[in-house]
């Protein structure tokens, strides 16, 4: 049971059925601890209220469009209607018929080593971003296609380690090349190929 105090209500969410729409209010008092008060108001929006949740409700609709397209043209009841190397030319087909900057593919291998798919749908309009699908899409059609989603603190927690990793196999590479480059030189190797082939 909360501590005696004065409710104080906020607007927390709002419910479509049909052309009414509810608008739920909770008491903010404890929210978080265990002191929470759960006393909940809920009524029904007036036109104008109705009419400005509408307008926002197709706002934020746009910023998942492209991702709700993907959906319907590639999953029925939430389950894949291909896979593979079929399901990788499809979303590439597809992927030429949606806005400029909205899809973008990455090729990678799969455990099969075997050339593979990213697929990264970025959810956003005009005016917002917020943030971006990912669907790994294997050719070796053991593996299920898989899905998750980059809010924009993930993505650049991902950028940030993508750089280490790039910086790293740069470091690497270079190494290797120098290493190549001395044993080339120990076994007589540097030679060019003209001098060879005089010889």
């Amino acid at each position: 049971m909360p501590t005696e105090h004065t409710c104080s209500h906020l607007l927390t969410s709002s419910s479509t059925c049909g052309d009414k729409v509810t608008l739920s209010y909770n008491c903010l008092h404890g929210f978080g601890t265990a002191d929470r008060c759960w006393s909940n108001i809920e009524r029904e929006a007036t036109p104008e209220q109705t009419a400005h949740l509408r307008r926002d409700y197709n706002k934020v609709s746009l910023l998942h469009k492209v991702a709700h397209d993907f959906d319907a043209t590639f999953k029925k009841d939430n389950e894949w209607l291909m896979q593979g190397w079929g399901l990788m030319q499809a979303v590439e087909e597809w992927a030429e018929t949606q806005p400029a900057g909205y899809v973008r593919i990455v090729r990678c291998d799969d455990s099969s080593y075997m050339g593979s798919d990213l697929v990264l749908i970025e959810h956003k309009n005009k005016d917002e971003y917020m943030g971006t699908t990912v669907i790994y899409i294997p050719q070796n059609c053991v593996t299920p296609p898989a899905e998750f989603f980059l809010y924009p603190s993930h993505a650049r927690e991902l950028r940030k380690v993508l750089n280490l990793v790039i910086g790293s196999g740069q470091i690497l590479a270079t190494k290797e090349r120098k290493h190549r480059i001395r044993m080339a030189k120990k076994l007589g190797l540097d030679k060019s190929l003209e001098e060879l082939e005089m010889k």
